[in-house]
């Protein structure tokens, strides 16, 4: 990996320092001081737990970072490393970062006689938005999934402060799933993940309110939370306004490490914008909260952990499925791990951490080092369904569409690892009919100018298994030619250092052609807030596409003022009435025209103006891989 752009050379020193003495600031994996794979850990690191905080939606390393866990309390160091020494081995203790403007993060960690690898993204606080509990209000955080939101009934809180404050961090899984805090697991079972949020009140004097203590009996807050516009077609979460379909809700308990049963929460469309399908439930405390469904529907994945530089086997890896459970790979790199695969392909993350001895990988003696790797399970075939529980066989289940089985016993999912560097990498990508390309920069703290990132190996994973070389162009930037199936989901893996090992993984599902259905072009029409504008899409039959439209409709320039009037539409289906999105009222009379486009990929939030959030993710990769189309040509039409 090389940078385009010069560093200012205090910043290059330190990293130089940092990494060791490769040909470049990115130093190297394991052996590219010698050619062989990384000394496996050193005893040392026995009772520790160590890792790198980042920024969720950069990949930036976050220094000063609170951290604690099993009686031991430490910050993370200007690289965002930090290491938990002293815990009792053989236990698995609950780890909680905090950060000021970030919410909290949790993970559990298992001590054992190797150092433990423990890497977890935080993501900014939601904006903090102003609350006097006397009234009654609704407080929401609008995103491209919906809003969501929190009901406040007048007296709901037990204080007399009435300049409080609440922010509301969304968390799409299907999208965001690092993010999430912990393992979606219970003592009896797998979770689905479904939609999350982190709820959070501040007092005038700064402190949080977010315990039940602060609740009044019989006045619990409502939450809704959006369904991710990728499963609303899914029969489960469909909208039944007979008879609301239950999900199970629970909230994330930092001193048990787990997701504890709450309550049941009801689909219902949002009391914010009426369409929006969402999950809605009381809750008694405010924290890490989701819709999270128990399923019956697991598999048992079959790995192997190896060396991206020689494909050596890398024992005493940590391994951890999402959804599902964590594990280790033994002394021939191999693992089991149960998961899910409903209503997704699982990410499977490998990490390891130990000490470099004698200075043979990183060039410092004493020096901690990570190794990273991440895959997408996609296309896993031939998997043997099993209790999600004991991991005991309960029947055969096939998976996905290729031939061979992937997955299996006699053939692992391979999951290469590599030495993580002093780096975090961001990465824009898009997805169009006929090409891909992606934009890779070096992600560094505020006004510090990274530059491009060259080198870098970037592909990208079909439906049916097939792969494109991304390859690079100039600059940071990496394109290639690629035949897309409208409406199939496709998988962009990014390697930012080029040591062999997946840093980042985002997937989206590719939009199809858009074109109006009604009105035709240059049709005239009687004015009407009835009337409804329509369009299909060329990738709306296949399961798990729900692309979101921008639509709007302008009337031309009839006098001095150039538009006279404007109705626009924001949302998954595929028609509007006017009436709904022009304040009741018909289109004037005049000449109009249109634009119509339809993405997918990254979702959106504020709390009234849209920004994008990640659905890039790795140690130290955030990023954000979209697709787009837009009808073409405009369509003119005229109302009288």
């Amino acid at each position: 990996m090389k940078i385009g752009k010069l560093i200012p050379w205090a910043f290059a020193t330190l990293l130089f320092t940092a990494c060791g003495g490769g040909n470049s600031p990115a130093g190297g994996g394991p052996g590219d001081t010698g050619g062989g794979s990384a000394p496996g850990p050193s005893a040392i690191d026995a009772g520790t737990v160590g890792g790198i905080v980042t920024d969720a939606q950069t990949g930036a390393r976050l220094a000063g970072v609170s951290v604690s866990g099993g009686g031991q309390n430490t910050t993370t160091n200007d690289r965002g490393e930090y290491t938990l020494s002293g815990l009792a081995k053989g236990t698995t203790v609950p780890i909680s970062f905090a950060f000021d403007k970030y919410a909290p993060g949790f993970g559990n960690a298992q001590v054992r006689d190797v150092g433990e690898p423990l890497l977890v993204p935080l993501k900014k606080m939601g904006t903090a938005q102003n609350y006097n509990p006397t009234t009654k209000q609704t407080i929401y955080q609008k995103t491209e999934s919906g809003p969501y939101a929190v009901i406040f009934e007048p007296g709901a809180l037990n204080t007399t402060d009435t300049k409080l404050k609440v922010s509301i961090t969304p968390l799409d899984p299907t999208l965001e799933s690092s993010t999430l805090p912990g393992e979606l697991t219970t003592p009896d079972t797998m979770l689905v993940p479904l939609t999350f949020a982190e709820f959070n009140i501040i007092d005038s004097s700064g402190n949080k309110v977010n315990t039940n203590a602060n609740l009044a009996a019989g006045k619990e807050p409502i939450v809704e939370l959006p369904i991710p516009v990728t499963l609303r077609k899914l029969a489960a979460y469909k909208i039944d306004t007979t008879n609301p379909i239950k999900i199970h809700c629970y909230s994330y308990d930092s001193v048990k490490g787990q997701w504890v049963d709450f309550v049941d929460g009801e689909i219902v469309l949002s009391s914010v914008d009426g369409v929006t399908p969402v999950v809605r439930a009381a809750i008694k405390h405010f924290s890490w909260y989701g819709a999270a469904p128990k399923t019956d529907d697991c598999v048992k994945l079959y790995g192997r952990v190896v060396s991206a530089v020689d494909g050596k086997p890398m024992a005493d890896a940590r391994v951890e499925a999402f959804p599902g459970g964590v594990t280790h790979s033994d002394a021939r790199g191999d693992f089991e791990v149960v998961t899910s695969t409903k209503n997704t392909e699982p990410d499977i993350v490998a990490t390891r951490t130990y000490t470099d001895v004698d200075g043979s990988v990183s060039g410092m003696k004493g020096a901690k080092v990570i190794d990273f790797g991440k895959v997408k399970g996609d296309l896993l075939t031939g998997l043997v369904r099993v209790n999600c529980k004991t991991g005991v066989a309960v029947s055969p289940m096939a998976r996905g569409i290729a031939v061979r089985a992937v997955g299996t016993a006699s053939d692992p999912l391979m999951v290469p690892i590599g030495r993580l560097n002093d780096f975090s990498y961001k990465v824009i990508a898009s997805l169009m009919a006929g090409i891909v390309f992606a934009n890779i920069e070096v992600a560094l703290p505020a006004g510090i100018d990274g530059g491009a990132v060259t080198g870098a190996h970037v592909t990208l994973v079909g439906p049916t298994g097939n792969v494109v070389k991304v390859t690079e162009v100039g600059d940071g930037f990496y394109s290639a030619a690629a035949t897309v199936v409208p409406g199939a989901r496709y998988t962009l893996n990014i390697d930012a250092d080029g040591n062999g090992s997946i840093d980042g993984t985002g997937s989206v599902y590719a939009v199809g052609d858009v074109a109006w259905t009604y009105p035709i072009n240059n049709a005239v029409l009687s004015s009407s807030a009835d009337l409804v504008f329509s369009w299909s899409d060329t990738g709306y039959q296949n399961s798990g596409y729900s692309p979101v439209y921008f639509a709007s409709v302008i009337k031309t320039a009839t006098s001095s003022t150039n538009l006279l009037d404007l109705a626009a539409y924001f949302g998954t289906a595929t028609q509007f009435k006017i009436g709904d999105v022009h304040n009741n009222m018909p289109l004037s009379p005049g000449t109009y025209t249109t634009t119509l486009m339809a993405m997918s990929g990254p979702s959106s939030s504020g709390p009234t103006d849209l920004a994008w959030v990640n659905n890039i993710t790795g140690a130290n990769v955030g990023g954000m891989f979209s697709s787009q189309s837009i009808a073409s040509p405009a369509l003119t039409f005229t109302v009288q």
